[in-house]
């Protein structure tokens, strides 16, 4: 006599994966533009680590404000924001 081993299944619900965030290709190619001009203004400065230095900060304040505007966005779907005093407000996940 054969006996049958019980095999689990596969669930036959479909989960989606959470998709990767897509950039335009637009946008990349314009990055690249913005380093090969960075790239090109700094090796025909006549001082080629202050005009880096000047680059690298400019850069690094755009990405902050972003991230920031951001972080602001995010924090605006979930938490109360902008209220009255003697009102108190309770966001999503603060209990």
């Amino acid at each position: 006599m054969t006996t049958k081993k019980a095999v689990k299944g596969k669930s036959k619900t479909v989960r989606k994966s959470p998709g990767k965030a897509a950039i335009d290709k637009s946008f990349v190619l314009a990055l690249k533009n913005i380093e090969d001009m960075a790239r090109e203004q700094i090796s025909s400065a006549s001082d080629p680590f202050k005009v880096g230095i000047k680059i690298v900060d400019a850069i690094k304040k755009m990405t902050t404000r972003l991230e920031n505007e951001i972080e602001y966005d995010s924090r605006d779907l979930t938490e109360a924001f902008g209220s009255d005093p003697g009102v108190v407000g309770v966001g999503i996940g603060v209990f």
